[in-house]
């Protein structure tokens, strides 16, 4: 096969081949390098969604690093995680995550200096209601049936 080069048909193929290509590879790329079996999702990713006090998903700013790592899931539970603000965006300090119908205990999850928390349920085909509480907010419960390691952000208004 020969390849004219004063042909146009050659210049357009070249013209659409190379850049799809391009875009073939980079997205293999980035597939390959965010498919990482095992982590945890961020709590601090942009954008985050939350759930509102009315249940209706918003949009929250993103929260801070972590001073310190958390630390890893235990290998027979799910981790669920997330940040609790308040109706203005900013994160909730000492928040309370109610794990059932026991109320708020001296070990029960609560939010950081970020506002956000993390809890890790036993796996198995179970339902949870996490109550979200903090005085002077409005409480929250959401019922979850976790599957798999999740990002759970609570928006607790006055």
């Amino acid at each position: 096969m020969r390849i004219d080069l004063r042909d146009k048909t050659w210049w357009v193929a070249l013209s659409l081949g190379v850049p799809a290509l391009f875009a073939v590879g980079v997205l293999a790329w980035g597939m390959a390098a965010t498919n990482v079996p095992g982590t945890l999702p961020d709590p601090s990713a942009s954008p985050i969604l939350g759930i509102a006090p009315d249940g209706q998903p918003v949009r929250l700013a993103p929260t801070l690093a972590p001073a310190t790592p958390t630390p890893a899931r235990r290998p027979d539970a799910y981790r669920v995680e997330g940040v609790v603000v308040d109706d203005l965006g900013l994160p909730i300090v000492g928040a309370c995550i109610e794990i059932g119908p026991n109320g708020c205990r001296e070990h029960s999850p609560r939010t950081d200096g970020r506002g956000v928390y993390y809890a890790d349920l036993p796996k198995g085909d179970l339902e949870w209601d996490l109550h979200f509480t903090k005085e002077g907010f409005k409480p929250i419960v959401k019922r979850i049936h976790p599957t798999s390691d999740s990002v759970l952000n609570i928006m607790l208004g006055r």
